[in-house]
């Protein structure tokens, strides 16, 4: 499966992450030299120019040459790559343009910053793709931030929804949807929370979320208060899943932690003297919640019954997927700078905290990461191409 999957790479002109999938056939054995050479590329971008390209040519070469006999195919991988490079099929593969006028988004987003760095500000909010009115066509919706306090805004900065016209463009219809939040936020999830056939959609925030419901006519109606899900902490995060199998999405909300303007501060950057944004570490972390679907059009709190209640987290990234292959819905919780959180469902929508025994709390060294993000799938197997990211298998 690697083989094909290197091969398709080659073709597709991705030859750098052919060499990757290369090593990959033989990683247990190769662990550290690859480490090496993963580490010595730059974090937060691809490497580029001759000079790096020499580098990881050699580097390879040099892993290569350290296999035993039964891993000779490897040599044939990597020459089959260095004579694409050299017949420029480097160049091959998709090109992406920046379309975002001409499809008539015309969104700005605010984080209210005026010099005195709420941590509030470092988290850009998020947004998502769903088709609301169901003409087939994916629509658009992004979450924006607010003014804090000292910040004025002539017009309050709201979230928007793009209505995809099927021909590559895409019209604002947030003021005749009715899903035009002014709340700080955070990100959205959709979910068909009535079983109607539409998806509605839930929108976290720092302060009290708002759910919104599909009326099934392209608008949509605030019933928050009346479903009783508008926690006003910081949501950082949501998904829905049906927890407990009765037919109906539940929902999940992940708060981040306990920073508020009250008890704002800065912090410190080592012996700099520095005053700057403070770090996850600096507050306390806050229970989640995980609202039951009555199936009346209201929610329960159910988190303490259904074992979530945990203060541990700062979550950032919420994930449901049946990790365990026994038909339920588990969750998986990304934490900042404290350990991530595995929950496995008994098939009741009660689960067990099961992080650690599954080698899925910490990263390979042990440590604590910035768990910013979080998605779940099957795969038969991944190297990724930036060290700074993993997989959990």
């Amino acid at each position: 499966m690697a083989g094909v999957t290197r091969d398709i790479l080659i073709t597709r002109g991705r030859l750098w992450s052919a060499v990757e999938m290369s090593v990959c056939l033989v990683a247990d054995y190769i662990q550290w030299e690859y480490s090496f050479i993963r580490h010595s590329e730059n974090s937060n971008s691809r490497c580029a120019g001759t000079d790096c390209g020499s580098i990881l040519i050699i580097s390879y070469i040099y892993i290569l040459h350290q296999l035993t006999e039964g891993s000779r195919h490897l040599y044939t991988s990597l020459f089959s790559i260095l004579f694409a490079l050299s017949a420029g099929l480097a160049d091959a593969g998709p090109r992406f343009a920046d379309v975002t006028v001409a499809a008539g988004i015309d969104f700005v987003h605010v984080n209210g910053a005026n010099g005195q760095k709420f941590v509030i500000e470092t988290v850009g909010p998020g947004g998502g793709f769903f088709d609301y009115d169901a003409d087939g066509q994916l629509d658009i919706y992004l979450v924006n931030g607010a003014a804090v306090p000292g910040t004025e805004y002539k017009k309050a900065p709201q979230n928007a929804l793009y209505h995809n016209k099927g021909d590559g463009t895409f019209v604002d219809q947030t003021a005749s949807a009715g899903v035009g939040d002014t709340g700080y936020g955070m990100g959205c999830a959709v979910g068909d929370i009535d079983n109607d056939g539409d998806l509605d959609l839930y929108v976290t925030n720092f302060g009290a979320n708002t759910l919104y419901q599909n009326a099934g006519d392209g608008t949509f109606v605030d019933q928050t208060v009346r479903a009783g899900v508008g926690d006003e902490r910081w949501g950082s995060s949501s998904a829905f899943a049906d927890v407990d199998l009765d037919g109906f999405v539940d929902l999940y909300v992940g708060n981040y932690h306990n920073f508020s303007y009250d008890n704002h501060r800065l912090c410190a950057e080592g012996g700099s003297g520095l005053q700057l944004y403070c770090g996850p570490e600096a507050f306390d972390g806050v229970s989640d919640v995980l609202y039951h679907n009555n199936g009346d059009g209201t929610f329960a709190d159910i988190t303490s019954a259904a074992g979530l209640d945990s203060e541990q987290g700062k979550e950032l990234g919420v994930v449901f997927g049946d990790v365990d292959l026994d038909g339920d819905p588990d969750l998986y919780l990304a934490n900042d700078k404290t350990l991530n959180f595995l929950y496995l469902n008994d098939g009741t929508g009660r689960f067990e905290e099961e992080g650690l025994l599954a080698g899925a709390a910490y990263n390979e060294d042990g440590d604590v990461e910035a768990g910013m993000g979080v998605d779940m799938g099957i795969m038969e197997r991944l190297c990724l191409d930036n060290y700074t990211y993993r997989i959990i298998h």
